[in-house]
């Protein structure tokens, strides 16, 4: 950061970034990016920043306001890339866990399935969230006594997984660099609501039986 604030102070050539009018005249700030360190010294910095941008714009496609034309210009591939932006999200709504907590257990076993789920993608096909899981879970060789969490069929959210996995292609899903901090903050957030409803519904059936 220290250093892309340095070059465009000293760099006036790259002011011209501000304001560009129409969307087709828009440059990209990875592109900038690359054009500081001259395709060479900034690739990390520029490929960290492309991905997470994406990552947002993704995750704020629907919303009202935003140019949907620029975002078609600046995101290859973006309507395969929300699918499967959406498909992870409606995975997590899917997750329960064995023990009845989410904890950073449960978290870390997530990530380090999902990630395996990706990479067994690009070999076979899953035919179901689930298998998706399950093979995530053989790839990272977790047998199934020490498997903290499971799938479960049966909601809307699984439904809607099933229709986007259908959909989506490995190469869709290896195209899209998914934010895992976000994926474990919703898990969290998951493990939270539950403990509340489970003492609200406590509360409940202990007033009643009073």
């Amino acid at each position: 950061m220290t250093s892309f604030f340095e070059q465009l102070s000293t760099n006036n050539a790259t002011w011209t970034i501000i304001d560009r009018g129409e969307p087709k005249s828009y440059l990209a700030v990875w592109d900038l990016l690359d054009y500081i360190g001259q395709g060479v010294t900034l690739q990390r910095e520029k490929n960290l920043l492309k991905s997470t941008w994406e990552y947002q714009a993704v995750q704020n496609a629907d919303q009202d306001g935003l140019d949907d034309e620029l975002l078609d210009l600046l995101i290859t591939n973006i309507e395969g890339k929300k699918n499967v932006y959406n498909f992870f999200n409606n995975i997590i709504e899917c997750i329960v866990p064995v023990k009845g907590i989410i904890d950073n257990e449960v978290c870390e076993q997530f990530v380090t399935v999902i990630n395996n789920s990706v990479e067994s993608h690009r070999t076979s096909h899953a035919s179901s969230p689930i298998n998706f899981i399950r093979n995530g879970f053989q790839e990272s060789e977790i047998e199934e006594p020490d498997r903290l969490f499971e799938v479960k069929k049966g909601s809307k959210a699984y439904l809607n997984a099933s229709n986007q996995l259908a959909k989506f292609s490995a190469s869709d899903l290896s195209d899209f660099t998914y934010n895992f901090d976000i994926a474990i903050e919703s898990l969290v957030q998951k493990g939270r609501d539950h403990s509340i409803y489970c003492s609200l519904m406590h509360h409940v059936f202990s007033c009643a039986n009073f």
